[in-house]
C-alpha cells in the first residue's frame, strides 16, 4: 500500500527552465549599480539611502532560488556573469586604447 508507506515518493517532472540562468544573471547585473562594497561591514550595502535593500538579502535569495534547481543552473548563471565581466573589461580596455590613439601628441617647445 503506497498510502501508508514512508518510502513511497511522488516525483513530478517538469520542463526545464532554459532561460532561468540568463534571467538571474540579468537580475544581478541590473541590481549591482544599487550596491557598493563597505569596508567596515565587509559586505555590499545600498549606495542610495532611498533604496531599502542590502546585498545580503539578494545573495541569500539567489542562493535559495538556485538550490531549488539542478547545479547546472548555477554553473550557467555564473558563466553568464563571467562573460558579462569579461566583455565589460574588454570593451573598457578598447575604449582606453582608442582614447590613447586619438589623443593629440604634445610637442615640447
Amino acid at each position: 500500500c503506497c498510502h501508508c508507506s514512508s518510502i513511497c515518493f511522488i516525483i513530478t517532472i517538469s520542463d526545464p527552465l532554459e532561460g532561468l540562468p540568463a534571467l538571474l544573471a540579468l537580475l544581478v547585473i541590473s541590481y549591482m549599480p544599487n550596491f557598493k562594497y563597505d569596508l567596515d561591514f565587509g559586505a555590499l550595502v545600498c549606495s542610495n539611502e532611498g533604496y531599502l535593500i542590502d546585498g545580503w538579502p539578494v545573495v541569500v535569495g539567489m542562493a535559495t532560488l538556485l538550490k531549488q534547481f539542478h547545479s547546472s543552473y548555477t554553473d550557467n548563471g555564473l558563466a553568464h556573469l563571467g562573460q558579462y565581466i569579461w566583455s565589460s573589461i574588454y570593451s573598457s580596455s578598447l575604449q582606453k586604447q582608442s582614447k590613447k590613439e586619438d589623443a593629440p601628441e604634445l610637442s615640447e617647445s
